[in-house]
């Protein structure tokens, strides 16, 4: 992503994508709001810088991998710590490090 080419954008889905790794910040995304990620089991985590975008509401993990859910419950620490009680996190499922379905359960953390 090229700094200033989705300055605009407010929603983003990554839906079954084989990526480990996205190359992103948040100058890529600076106005933000919805982030919802649906099984992308490779990816390693959401990009660290994104617990900077103010305008972010919510983020959405489905059927994820561990390592990348763990990564946006970061992303919400920083954000809390700017203030931002908006902010809603949404994990259902997770997938462990080796590709196995992990626990069914879903997770709400909420502003």
């Amino acid at each position: 992503m090229r700094e200033g080419e989705f300055e605009k954008l407010k929603f983003l889905k990554l839906d079954s994508l084989d990526i480990e790794q996205w190359n992103a910040s948040n100058e890529n995304l600076p106005c933000l709001e919805q982030l919802v990620v649906v099984s992308c089991q490779q990816l390693m985590e959401v990009p660290s810088t994104f617990g900077e975008i103010p305008t972010l509401q919510l983020i959405e993990m489905n059927w994820c991998s561990s390592s990348a859910t763990d990564s946006v419950k970061q992303i919400l620490e920083v954000q809390r710590d700017m203030s931002n009680n908006e902010l809603n996190v949404n994990i259902v499922g997770r997938v462990q490090s080796h590709g196995r379905a992990g626990s069914g359960s879903a997770l709400s953390i909420h502003g």
